[in-house]
Order: structure tokens, then sequence, then C-alpha cells
């Protein structure tokens, strides 16, 4: 990322006001009437035993596996969002969003143990899965996978391996010829390959469209079939000409992929590692939206504050226009809390314009106990945080801090 000349700046204005912020007259100091009552006072500030120094530059990405997990999260700025296809599928993923790198990780995703061996023969490179369910009573589940292969014809072979897996798949529980799936094809849609399973009063349909070296997959419930059946094929209209303005990196080109291209990565003061961190990582502005609490509402929030880039990790961080986008997202941020019922609890030692919250207990979104919440804006950007304890969310915020205004 380089540290900016503002930067710079705001961190020499912090050390001169601490070396002498107030003038003494008589015996009772005086604050001084040019001090900005926002600035930080990194003497109170308290990271713990968190990474403070920025990493140097992490180079490419080295392998194809890792340039993988890269082109992916390039990937996700061109993956259709549910809400974009219908604007009630704002509700909690029935699935986690986020980059597959990894076939196995599609077997849990569409239930099926059959689709991994599947997909493996046919040289896949990587995907991105979004998901959602409507509001509140997710009556409608959904999610939209877009899978790269390294070519066309091995995206067409995935996307028949797919199908015939689907229809393979077994019904362990109370199998009835209802439940088993079978193949509903549509003369106006030949190029979608489409299964349903009908159980309970429920509908389940996959669709499989290969399109240049992709395959478009849809998982959706429902309790009418034929509402089912159109949000995938809804899906997959807006999904190409999404995924046709994206261009993919060449598969031999991979492991030149820049491992961190903004700089905020080695900026982080911890980088999550190991099984189930692959969503980690810096996204754009509509790919950011896969990890709202309400994307619905993000969306032009992040639009009006000119976001940027957003490093998902332990700390967030949304770099936005200037410093008044940063401010307003902060605002708008805050707001969001306020609205479910978040209470204001202690902000950030030595961060003024720092803002903190504590979730309420029946949150259901909150799995284990209350959470603290923290926001703080520094220059254009946006620093979040949550933890389980006070303490944890302070430190967190305040290594961030030091990270981004570190030269």
């Amino acid at each position: 990322m380089g540290p900016s000349a503002l930067r710079a700046a705001v961190v020499a204005a912090v050390a001169l006001l601490l070396a002498g912020c107030a003038t003494v007259h008589s015996g009772t100091a005086i604050r001084d009437p040019r001090a900005d009552p926002r600035a930080v006072n990194t003497a109170l500030l308290d990271p713990g035993d968190l990474l403070t120094t920025p990493r140097p530059p992490l180079g490419t990405a080295g392998d194809r596996t890792a340039g993988a997990l890269l082109e992916a999260r390039r990937m996700a700025e061109f993956v259709v969002l549910p809400f974009e296809v219908d604007p009630g599928l704002n509700g909690v993923p029935p699935a986690p969003n986020g980059p597959v790198v990894n076939p196995d990780q599609l077997g849990m995703t569409f239930l099926n143990s059959a689709i991994p061996p599947a997909v493996r023969p046919h040289d896949f490179v990587t995907a991105f899965q979004t998901s959602a369910g409507t509001r509140p009573s997710s009556l409608t589940r959904f999610t939209n996978i877009v899978l790269r292969f390294a070519t066309p014809e091995n995206a067409a072979a995935a996307a028949r391996a797919m199908g015939e897996a689907t229809l393979a798949a077994p019904i362990v529980v109370n199998p009835s010829p209802e439940k088993a799936w079978r193949a509903v094809p549509r003369e106006d849609r030949p190029e979608v390959l489409l299964y349903q399973s009908d159980s309970d009063g429920w509908s389940s349909v996959r669709a499989f469209t290969a399109h240049g070296p992709y395959v478009l997959a849809q998982l959706t419930q429902d309790k009418a079939a034929e509402e089912a059946i159109a949000l995938a094929l809804s899906t997959v209209d807006k999904q190409r000409p999404a995924l046709d303005r994206f261009v993919p990196t060449a598969v031999d080109q991979l492991a030149t992929l820049p491992a961190d291209p903004t700089g905020l990565i080695a900026r982080s003061p911890v980088i999550p590692e190991g099984p189930g961190t692959n969503a980690a990582g810096v996204y754009g502005p509509h790919a950011a939206l896969n990890f709202m609490h309400d994307p619905v509402r993000d969306q032009p929030l992040f639009e009006e504050v000119g976001l940027q880039w957003m490093l998902l990790s332990m700390a967030n961080v949304y770099r936005t226009r200037d410093d008044d986008g940063a401010r307003r997202l902060a605002d708008g941020f805050a707001t969001q809390m306020a609205d479910r019922n978040y209470t204001r609890a202690e902000p950030v030692s030595g961060m003024p314009a720092s803002r903190c919250f504590t979730s309420p207990k029946d949150d259901p979104s909150i799995l284990n106990g209350p959470l603290t919440y923290c926001l703080a804006p520094v220059d254009a950007d946006l620093i979040e945080v949550s933890a389980p304890q006070p303490a944890d969310a302070h430190q967190l915020m305040a290594a961030q801090y030091l990270m981004l205004v570190a030269p």
C-alpha cells in the first residue's frame, strides 16, 4: 500500500499534539484551540500482543492453488448476488459465501458427495459461491455458484457430469419416487440442465449451464416448483452478461498474480489461515456485499461513499473515495447497529472518533453470546472490528489503526 502523504502528516500532527497540546498559565492547563478533538492519542492505544508493524510486500501467489484463490476473489466482483435476482433474498445464507478452490467443498454445498468426483476430472480452476434466504423465515433458499474450468470443453463436460451426479444422488431419508431427482428439460432453454426433487411440500431445483470456460450453477428451494425454476433461469440470464465483463487470468499465469495488490493484507494485524478461512482477503465494492448483514441496504451506501476495496479479515478495512466517505460509512454502519438494537459501549481508549456497540442477547445472527462491535474512520479508510470481549475488540482496533498509519 505505501504510506500516503496525508497519513504521514496525521502521524506528525498527533506527535506534536502529544508533545505539547496544552499551554500553562498560572497553573491551569488550557487546551490548544488548534487541537483536533478527534485526533488519536497513540500513547493510550493498547494493541496487546498483536502485530503493529506492516509486513514486507507479499509478492506473487507463487503457485496455481494460491493463484486460484486470488482469482476467485477477482471473479467475485462479477458474480450475481441473490438480491439482484429477487430483492427478498436478503436473509441468512444457507451456505457460506466465498471462494471455492477445492472441489471437495462442493459436496457440502450441493449436499451430494458425487459432485466433487464429477468436477475433478475436468480441470477445475476455481469458483465463487453466494447464497441467501428470504427474511425472516427463509421460505426460499438460493445459492449461485460460478465455477471456472480450464477450457470451454472442460466446462461443458463438467456441467453434464454434475447433472448426472445429481440424478444419481442417493435419497437416504424415507426413500420414495417423489423424493428422487429428475431431469426437467425446457424446450425454451435447452442450454440449461435443470433437475427437480419434491419432498414434504418443498421443491428443490438444481441448474447447470456451460458458458465459455464457466459452469453457472444454481441451487434453489421454494414451496412452488415453478418459482424455484424461474429463480434459477433468471439468475442465468443475469449472470452471463455480468461474467462476460470479467477478464480471467490465463491458467498458466495464476501463480504470477499479485498476492496483495492493494497492500491492505500486509497491513492486517492478523491474517486468518487454515481451513475455512478462504473468504478472508480483499474484495471490490460489489463482491464485498457478500459479507454484509444487509446487502440491500449497503449497496447504495457503498455507492454513496465511493467504496473501492474491502479487506475482510480479523479487522475489516473499507477504503472509500475520501475522508468524508469514511465518515459517512461509519455513520451508516452505526445507524444500522442502532436499528438492530445494539447499545452504545465504551469507545476505544485514545480514539475519540471510535464508536463501539454491544449486540443484543437475542440477536439470532450471533451464536455465542453478545459481541462488542467497534468502528473508526482513519483518513479515507474505515476500520470495523468485533469480538466477544470489549478488550479484545479495542486491542484489535488499536493494532489495525497503527498498521494503517505506519510508515
